[in-house]
C-alpha cells in the first residue's frame, strides 16, 4: 500500500497538481455565489406560495449546500489526480459520508421549524397542537435525524449497528440499565403530552414542586418555582403524581373569616351580613354564582363571620387587588354599624358575677 502511494506521488506532474488545485479553488470561490444564485431562483418560486415552510427549508439548507459544493470540489480535484484504487475507495466513502452529514445538518436545522409546520397543518386539518407537544416533537425529530445520520454514516464504512451494540459487552449492560430509566422517562413524557395536564407557561402544583412549567424534554420537565429556582423533575415521577393546574382555573377562590367582638348586638350582626352580601353582589369583579357570607361560629373569643366566593379573574396580582378592595369595604361596613373586631384576650368572671357585668368591666379596661 505504501509503495503504491509512493509510485502514485512520483507519477504526478506539476500540470496535474495545478489543474487539481484550480478545480478546488473554482468550487470553493464560486460555491457561495452559486449557492446564493441557486437559492434565489428557488426563492422566486417559493414566494408565490402562501406557506413559509419552503422559506425555512431554503434557509436550513443554505450552508449545507455551500459546504457540499466545496467538498465536491475537493473530491473532484483529488479524483482528477487518479488516486490508487484503495485510496480512491476511501475518498469515495469520505465524500459520500460528507453528503450524508450535510443533508443531516440541513434536516436537523429544519426541525426548528416544527412549530410553523404543525401550525400550517393545524389550520388545514383543524388539529390542535399544544405548546408542550411541539418542543417535545422537535426533540424527537432531531433525535431521529441524528440516529439516521449516524446509522447511514457507519453503514457507509461497513459497520453494523447490531454488531456494534452486541460487541459492547459489559458496557452494553450498563447502557441497557441506563436506558431503562430513560425509557420510563420518555414514556412519562409521552403520557404528559398526550393527556396534556399542563402546558408550557402553566402554574402547576405537585407533591414534589410548585411553579411555572418552562420546558419538557425526553428525560425531565423543568419548572420555575416562585423562589426563582429551576427544578427538573423526571417525567416518570411527574406522570405518576397528582398534578394541580392552577392556570386552568375558570375563576379564583377567595375565602376568609373574621371575628367580631362578643359585645356586638345581634341586630348589628344581621345588618352587617346584609350589607356585606349586597356589596359583594354589586361588585363586578366577583362571580355571582357562589357568594356565601354567614354567621359561622360563636366562640369564647368572638363571633365568627365566614366568607366564601370567587373572583372572575384568575391573575394573581388582580386577585390580590380585589381581595384588598373587599377587605376595605368590609371594614367600612363594620365601621358604619359601629361593630368592632375581636381582640385576643381573656374575660374574667368573678363568683356571683353576671356575664354582662364582666363584659362591661372588660370594656372599661
Amino acid at each position: 500500500m505504501t509503495q503504491e502511494i509512493m509510485n502514485w506521488v512520483t507519477s504526478l506532474t506539476w500540470k496535474d497538481g495545478l489543474i487539481s488545485l484550480g478545480i478546488c479553488i473554482v468550487f470553493v470561490v464560486l460555491g457561495r455565489p452559486f449557492t446564493t444564485f441557486l437559492l434565489k431562483i428557488v426563492t422566486h418560486f417559493t414566494q408565490k406560495t402562501r406557506t413559509k415552510i419552503d422559506d425555512h427549508f431554503i434557509e436550513s439548507f443554505h450552508k449545507p449546500i455551500y459546504y457540499l459544493i466545496g467538498l465536491s470540489g475537493l473530491y473532484f480535484a483529488l479524483n482528477y489526480l487518479g488516486l490508487p484504487p484503495k485510496l480512491d475507495q476511501v475518498l469515495l466513502k469520505l465524500y459520500r459520508t460528507s453528503i450524508i452529514l450535510c443533508i443531516g445538518a440541513g434536516l436537523f436545522k429544519l426541525c426548528n421549524s416544527t412549530e410553523l409546520f404543525f401550525g400550517h397543518f393545524n389550520k388545514r386539518l383543524n388539529l390542535q397542537f399544544d405548546r408542550i407537544v411541539i418542543p417535545f416533537l422537535t426533540r424527537i425529530l432531531k433525535f431521529i435525524v441524528i440516529a439516521l445520520m449516524v446509522t447511514m454514516a457507519l453503514a457507509e464504512w461497513g459497520y453494523s449497528i447490531n454488531g456494534f451494540v452486541a460487541g459492547l459487552g459489559l458496557a452494553g449492560l450498563a447502557i441497557s440499565l441506563a436506558a431503562k430509566d430513560t425509557a420510563s422517562n420518555f414514556i412519562g413524557g409521552f403520557i404528559i403530552i398526550t393527556e396534556t395536564p399542563f402546558s408550557i407557561g402553566d402554574w402547576i402544583m405537585t407533591p414534589s414542586v410548585e411553579g411555572v412549567v418552562e420546558d419538557i424534554s425526553f428525560r425531565s420537565t423543568k419548572i420555575r418555582t416562585f423562589a426563582d429556582a429551576l427544578v427538573a423533575i423526571p417525567n416518570s415521577t411527574l406522570a405518576n403524581e397528582a398534578i394541580t393546574n392552577w392556570t386552568k382555573m375558570n375563576k379564583r377562590q377567595l375565602t376568609f373569616e373574621i371575628e367580631l367582638d362578643l359585645r356586638t348586638p345581634r341586630d348589628r350582626i344581621e345588618a352587617c351580613l346584609k350589607d356585606i352580601r349586597e356589596m359583594l353582589h354589586n361588585n363586578e369583579a366577583i362571580d355571582k354564582d357562589a357568594i356565601f357570607v354567614h354567621f359561622k361560629d360563636m366562640k369564647t373569643t368572638g363571633y365568627t363571620l365566614y366568607f366564601y366566593f370567587f373572583t372572575k379573574t384568575t391573575v394573581w396580582e388582580e386577585w390580590l387587588t380585589i381581595r384588598e378592595s373587599v377587605n376595605l369595604e368590609v371594614l367600612k361596613i363594620l365601621e358604619a354599624h359601629h361593630v368592632e373586631l375581636s381582640i385576643p384576650g381573656r374575660t374574667v368572671f368573678y363568683q356571683n358575677d353576671h356575664p354582662s357585668d364582666a363584659l362591661e368591666r372588660s370594656r372599661d379596661s
